[in-house]
């Protein structure tokens, strides 16, 4: 009877030992540098007739680049301008990013990190780890290679619905 439940432990060990060893290696397998590169070029969003948001995205080695502004009735809304720089933490396998709005001058930190290759989701740095207790959340779909959505969400609630489309060169 000894060796017969020895035998079962063993076996319940190594089977939930290789689980976790494939739940680990799952999520490693994207490479966040590539898939970032998704967002290189010019974007546009149009909310209702007369306010456009415009996004430059350009690489800078393993980093990028953001400058976003929001133009209302063909003038620049100075207070929804800001750039990003984003570069990518090997070690922690996410992107962190600083960005500073033309309306203020705090740095503000946060981590971006691609959950599958077409979905991203940027939280402040004080909650990468557990993204459910951060007051703001930014989650990006690329539905094609010319169009993704941003998706503001403040508080556990959808506020802001966006639909980028990329501008010819």
């Amino acid at each position: 009877m000894k060796r017969s439940s020895f035998a079962i432990v063993i076996t319940l060990f190594f089977m939930v030992f290789s689980i976790k060893m494939q739940a680990q290696t799952s999520g490693e397998s994207l490479n966040q540098i590539e898939l970032m590169k998704q967002w290189v070029g010019n974007w546009k969003a149009e909310h209702g007739k007369d306010t456009v948001w415009t996004i430059e995205v350009k690489p800078f080695n393993n980093a990028f680049e953001f400058y976003a502004k929001c133009e209302a009735q063909g003038v620049k809304v100075t207070e929804m301008e800001w750039k990003k720089l984003i570069g990518y933490d090997e070690q922690n396998d996410r992107f962190i990013e600083a960005i500073i709005h033309n309306n203020h001058p705090e740095l503000i930190l946060m981590s971006l990190r691609f959950r599958t290759p077409t979905v991203v989701e940027e939280v402040d740095m004080a909650n990468f780890a557990h993204p459910e207790n951060a007051w703001i959340i930014r989650r990006v779909e690329f539905k094609s290679q010319d169009l993704f959505t941003w998706t503001n969400i403040v508080n556990g609630k959808v506020k802001q619905v966006s639909t980028f489309k990329r501008l010819p060169k």
